[in-house]
């Protein structure tokens, strides 16, 4: 997605400043200032939402419902650490 949000000003600013009469190194400048502008408040946009997430603790242990939002976004449901149960040789189970 951020590859849209930086190559639409990036080619929009690009081709009007070449249309109007820029010469072809001032509007590739003119749209990569534009572009760095645009990640710079992405970026920005990011920090502040990490700061603001940073300040959100947790009230107790997790519940049910934590657990459920975890495995939501993740690939794998958070479990405890089990012991292996093969054997030392061959994989076999124990």
């Amino acid at each position: 997605m951020l590859t849209a949000v930086t190559a639409a000003p990036f080619g929009s600013v690009c081709t009007r400043q070449y249309v109007g009469g820029t010469a072809v190194a001032d509007a590739l400048a003119a749209g990569f200032a534009r572009a760095a502008i645009g990640l710079a408040l992405f970026c920005a946009s990011g920090i502040a939402l990490a700061l603001l997430v940073g300040r959100i603790r947790p009230t107790g242990p997790p519940t049910a419902a934590h657990y459920a939002a975890a495995a939501v976004g993740s690939h794998t449901v958070p479990t405890r650490p089990t012991v292996a149960t093969t054997g030392p040789t061959n994989g076999t189970p124990a």
